[in-house]
């Protein structure tokens, strides 16, 4: 197809063209419509396809032109991208149209393309592979974690309550003394070992006695689920029916039995084996975190505004499905501008590695997978095992 096509203006990732159709095209592409719609379209009086040409042309001059316009546009991108050996990241954008039938049809193309840049610095990385050795102790945090997890609760011989008892109550709320209850429940168990407690409600029963009637006041908190109490004083009449204690289910073979394990030694075995998994795959995300950052800092590139722009609507719609679970939505448009802010180096930094790791994949001929390319790095790399005594295992 003819035409015309001038750089209006360049940088590394987008290019504006000036493009001009010379009135040939646009009648032969103009006449190639007609017809074709002269096939499709059904008028009153006439069987489809037998209308004549000069009644379609008068009825359809609105869907003509816009077909002859996509097409026009759509042939002559498609040859430019071609001829200018261009790799569009985004659908191009078309803008400043100026058509008529039989005229010169002119318009101004946007491609944004990755930029083009030889990836450097990526062979022979010094690593450092930070490993903990799994020990007995290791594995008997998780058996004590298990222990608690699975612990159930036994009526105390207790008659006064300590901090670690689990309270069977009855209780009211009262905003004051005159006031009608907003809640009122009955044999409700209270975990004074619970941190998340209201503020003070566990110093004020801590000592208090079985079967005893107590009145409290306390302050919720500005974030309690309950918007009529949220922040409120209140008076909180409760009736401490029994004491309960946590019981803790020896360690042996039947409580691996429990767990779904034969025994206690094959219990201790799998647990190793998991906190060893789980040790690598930290390992492994830190070598990862480790060659990131490497190739960010000795790769400095231009950053496409398109890519940049999706990645950050990526990251914002992760936030707003938090604002959803958290019934915080009459916040996101109030938020919504910080937020942009605070998150778009982490959007630019993401577009940025995966650019590079897409150019190293070209460059060496592998195939454009992260874990496939992230393998290639480590086995090129110069990695450095260090045990680590006093790293966390944060299995369970």
């Amino acid at each position: 197809m003819e035409k015309k096509v001038e750089v209006l203006n360049s940088d590394s990732c987008q290019t504006t063209f000036g493009v001009e159709l010379p009135e040939k095209e646009v009648k032969r592409v103009t006449e190639e419509t007609y017809h074709s719609l002269q096939l499709r379209v059904s008028i009153p009086g006439f069987r489809r396809g037998r209308a004549p040409l000069e009644i379609v042309q008068k009825q359809f001059v609105s869907q003509a032109r816009e077909e002859v316009i996509e097409q026009l546009i759509s042939y002559s991108v498609s040859e430019i991208i071609k001829e200018k050996n261009l790799k569009p990241i985004v659908s191009p954008r078309v803008s400043n149209l100026k058509f008529q039938f039989g005229k010169p049809f002119n318009f101004n193309l946007v491609i944004e393309s990755r930029p083009q840049f030889e990836p450097k610095e990526y062979k022979k990385i010094i690593l450092e592979k930070k490993i903990k050795k799994i020990t007995e102790k290791d594995i008997e945090k998780v058996v004590i974690s298990l222990q608690e997890r699975n612990a159930y609760l036994v009526e105390s011989n207790e008659e006064i309550v300590k901090k670690e008892h689990h309270l069977l109550v009855d209780y009211e709320i009262f905003l004051d003394e005159n006031s009608v209850p907003l809640e009122s429940l009955k044999n409700q168990l209270f975990d004074l070992s619970q941190p998340d407690l209201i503020p003070g409600l566990k110093e004020q029963l801590v000592n208090a006695k079985k079967g005893e009637l107590k009145e409290i006041k306390i302050t919720f908190p500005g974030d309690y689920p309950k918007k009529e109490l949220a922040g409120k004083e209140a008076i909180l009449k409760i009736k401490i029916n029994a004491l309960k204690e946590k019981k803790l289910s020896p360690v042996n073979d039947d409580f691996a039995r429990d767990l779904n394990f034969s025994s206690l030694e094959e219990m201790k075995l799998k647990i190793k084996e998991n906190l060893e998994k789980f040790e690598e795959e930290r390992a492994q995300k830190e070598i990862k975190n480790q060659i990131s950052e490497y190739l960010l800092k000795n790769n400095s590139l231009p950053l496409p505004p398109s890519l940049v722009e999706k990645e950050l609507e990526s990251i914002l719609g992760e936030m707003y499905k938090f604002y959803q679970t958290q019934n915080l939505t009459d916040l996101w448009e109030k938020n919504l501008p910080q937020l942009k802010e605070k998150y778009r180096p982490e959007a630019e930094k993401r577009v940025h590695l995966s650019l590079l790791l897409l150019g190293i994949a070209e460059k060496e001929k592998i195939e454009p997978q992260e874990e496939k390319i992230f393998d290639f790095l480590i086995k090129n790399a110069k990695i450095k095992e260090m045990e680590v005594k006093n790293a966390q295992c944060n299995y369970l």
